[in-house]
């Protein structure tokens, strides 16, 4: 028996506002034209497979093939009746179904991505985050997005992939060729490297190694882990590089978005502050963005810890309004809306 149509009133793309639908209209219209289907066709597929998500009706394709194959196996009772299996088929029809098969797959994870922008949009746009999209993504951009993210079957790559189609569907430009080329690449285990290498992201860009870089291995990020994502292009590859800052008379302000950490000079004369750091590369500046930062306020103890020896004392944390204001032993102004 068929699932009944999709009510729209219980749809939430029906129930956006224009930006966010907007944003969302680019995105199907986007990828229709980039796979060579209809937009009627693609937000139907999508509706459908969000409504059987969360029915849990969709299994991955990892165990669908899985169960496939143990089925198979079990149907082959010897090594002898695989030779004869194998000799009964035509090459050019086991050319065809690996073909098939791979295209089925490739457009497995194409649609599950499209319903991850289109849930990222939804998501984005209860907090105001979504504005008016002045154009589509390039016809050149769309064709290359298509080709390197159809091989992403893992869970959280296809939710990466789904935030880089949300973030340009917005906001054309936002993410080079260069960036989806290391998408492409980056391993399931490296993404999460990333991540927690993003959560200690000051000034949206720099990492507190300490003297040692060691100061960040409690928090998931050492210096094996700087190896790996400089390799894959997500930091900058100079191990010992360093941040200076600061002026004669002023207070210096470092972000760790959205909280502004306030140091004041408490000792005479004056000398920057200064700490050791690795930085994201420009690739990886793009890509964080992608990333939902997990604020670390022991990390950022240490980070304290560590200028005041310099003569660097922490005045204040300036917390946006709507954002937990750090623990009680960090002085912390909240900020009005």
């Amino acid at each position: 028996m068929s699932e009944p149509p999709i009510a729209p009133g219980a749809d939430p793309l029906a129930k956006l506002g224009d930006a966010a639908a907007a944003v969302c209209n680019n995105i199907i219209n986007s990828v229709a034209g980039a796979i060579g289907i209809t937009y009627d066709d693609l937000i139907i597929v999508a509706r459908a497979r969000r409504q059987a998500t969360a029915k849990g009706l969709l299994t991955t394709a990892g165990t669908d093939a899985k169960v496939h194959r143990i089925a198979t196996l079990a149907q082959i009772e010897s090594e002898a009746d695989v030779a004869a299996a194998l000799q009964r088929e035509q090459l050019e029809e086991r050319a065809q179904r690996r073909l098939l098969s791979g295209a089925t797959r490739h457009q497995d994870n194409i649609e599950a991505i499209v319903v991850e922008a289109l849930d990222r949009v939804i998501e984005r746009s209860g907090g105001g985050k979504v504005v008016q999209p002045a154009q589509e993504p390039s016809a050149d951009w769309m064709a290359e997005f298509i080709d390197m993210c159809k091989n992403a079957s893992d869970a959280k790559m296809r939710t990466l992939w789904g935030r880089v189609l949300a973030g340009e569907a917005q906001q054309p430009g936002s993410f080079s060729i260069r960036s989806l080329l290391s998408l492409r690449t980056l391993l399931a285990d490296e993404a999460e490297q990333f991540g927690l290498a993003v959560n200690l992201c000051l000034n949206r860009h720099v990492i507190f190694r300490g003297n040692d870089s060691t100061a960040a291995v409690p928090f998931g990020v050492s210096y094996g882990n700087f190896l790996v994502l400089s390799a894959a292009g997500l930091l900058a590859p100079a191990a010992d590089a360093g941040l200076t800052l600061g002026n004669a008379g002023e207070v210096v302000v470092i972000h760790y978005e959205p909280y502004l950490l306030v140091f004041k000079r408490s000792a005479y004369p004056f000398v920057p502050m200064h700490f050791p750091i690795w930085s994201l590369s420009a690739v990886g500046r793009e890509l964080a963005t992608l990333i939902s930062v997990e604020h670390n306020w022991d990390y950022v103890r240490r980070f304290v810890a560590h200028q005041k020896p310099a003569g660097w004392e922490l005045d204040v944390i300036v917390t946006p309004n709507g954002f937990p204001a750090p623990s009680a032993d960090l002085p912390t102004q909240l900020t009005k809306k």
